[in-house]
């Protein structure tokens, strides 16, 4: 009897150790994971499984005048103009500018990049847009947000152009920060709108004909056409211009003296000269026309945007000229 009271307190004794490792076997189930043999305690894997910790979002979306503010940098834009004409320059047919003012400031530790290149427009087709490849050009150093490094509590300021499509809708602006932060996206909706063509006109007057006698008996030369251009309109002009002179002396007997076209160039700029909204100038058409005597002379000019090919204005005037 004693030997079945000892087997008892065995078989006792063994269940007894056998719940208390199943017991202890399954907590390491739930908390615990192997690793080369030894027990060792699960690490979370993701913010999520961090209780109590903020959890960063991946992309930030804003509205124009927002500022973004993540753990490395507070980047904002401040407005947005869509437009065919920027600083007297047309986007290309069938185009149009969207000129995005930017500021990024680095709140972080460490030194930040900060460039025009992390910025992209998007539109609800799904086109992506970087930044116009002559947007430096059209701003010059002094306007561009160009490539740089911040450090600490640093910030840039400046201009961004892109050319996209005219008809584009749904705009999002887009800053890359970079995969190696836990913000990585920051995005600002674009109001929708229509864009128009600016409008070209002007207004031209001409002044007196130039001219010279050779001598008395030998005729003489029209050696210009003087004349004033007040632009009207939104668009700068670029001149082309069309010209016509006619004797009229003979009221029943018109005989055209010269006509011809022209453009005026700028030689200190290398191209067409240009007239700027509300701005006037005056300029001359240079000729080498023949007459024969003295007489009346009708003047006659059609000014044209070599830009649009559009005529802005038209001017005539008659002029007696006396012999020499």
């Amino acid at each position: 009897m004693l030997m079945d009271a000892d087997d008892d307190s065995l078989k006792k004794s063994i269940i007894v150790v056998g719940i208390i490792l199943a017991l202890f076997l399954s907590g390491c189930t739930a908390n615990q994971v192997k690793e080369g043999g030894e027990v060792s305690v699960k690490q979370p894997t993701n913010q999520s499984e961090q209780v109590g910790e903020e959890i960063a979002p991946s992309e930030i979306s804003l509205n124009i005048g927002e500022t973004a503010t993540t753990e490395i940098a507070e980047i904002t834009i401040s407005s947005v103009e869509q437009t065919k004409l920027y600083e007297n320059t047309y986007a290309k047919t069938g185009k149009k500018f969207v000129v995005v003012e930017l500021t990024q400031k680095n709140i972080g530790e460490d030194s930040l990049q900060a460039s025009p290149f992390n910025l992209s427009l998007t539109d609800s087709e799904g086109n992506k847009y970087d930044q116009s490849y002559f947007s430096n050009i059209l701003l010059g150093n002094d306007k561009a947000f160009s490539p740089t490094t911040l450090y600490k509590n640093q910030k840039r300021s400046g201009t961004v152009i892109f050319e996209i499509n005219a008809s584009a809708t749904g705009l999002e602006a887009v800053y890359d920060l970079g995969a190696f932060f836990k913000t990585r996206l920051i995005k600002w909706k674009i109001p929708n709108k229509e864009v128009k063509d600016p409008t070209v006109s002007g207004e031209a007057k001409l002044k007196d004909l130039e001219y010279s006698w050779i001598g008395s008996g030998y005729g003489g030369y029209l050696t210009s056409i003087p004349f004033e251009l007040k632009n009207t309109g939104e668009g700068p002009i670029s001149i082309g211009l069309q010209y016509k002179i006619t004797d009229i002396t003979i009221k029943n007997n018109p005989q055209i003296a010269i006509e011809g076209k022209d453009s005026l160039y700028d030689a200190s700029l290398s191209s067409w000269k240009t007239v700027s909204p509300s701005e006037t100038i005056n300029e001359n058409v240079s000729l080498y026309a023949s007459i024969k005597s003295a007489g009346t002379y009708k003047v006659e000019i059609t000014i044209i945007d070599k830009n649009t090919g559009k005529e802005v204005a038209t001017a005539e005037k008659e002029q007696k000229i006396p012999q020499a």
